[in-house]
């Protein structure tokens, strides 16, 4: 079983950045070790998917996600 967690809030689609950013930085803080996962709800997938390539971290689509969601993992 993979470690995850979801994190929700509801920012505009241009704030995502700033959402995944902070959820990162809780996974750190909570779990000792980066996330190497980021699912997201398909209407967002485009929003920061530039953004997770520059952290490194595998971005996949969720259909169970609702907008504003991100779920995070290991």
């Amino acid at each position: 079983m993979t470690t995850g967690m979801i994190w929700y809030t509801d920012i505009k689609h241009n704030e995502l950045q700033q959402l995944l950013l902070q959820a990162m930085d809780d996974y750190q803080r909570w779990y000792g070790v980066a996330p190497r996962q980021c699912q997201v709800s398909p209407g967002e997938i485009s929003n920061i998917q530039r953004f997770s390539r520059k952290f490194h971290i595998k971005l996949d689509v969720n259909i169970q996600l609702l907008p504003g969601q991100i779920w995070l993992g290991g």
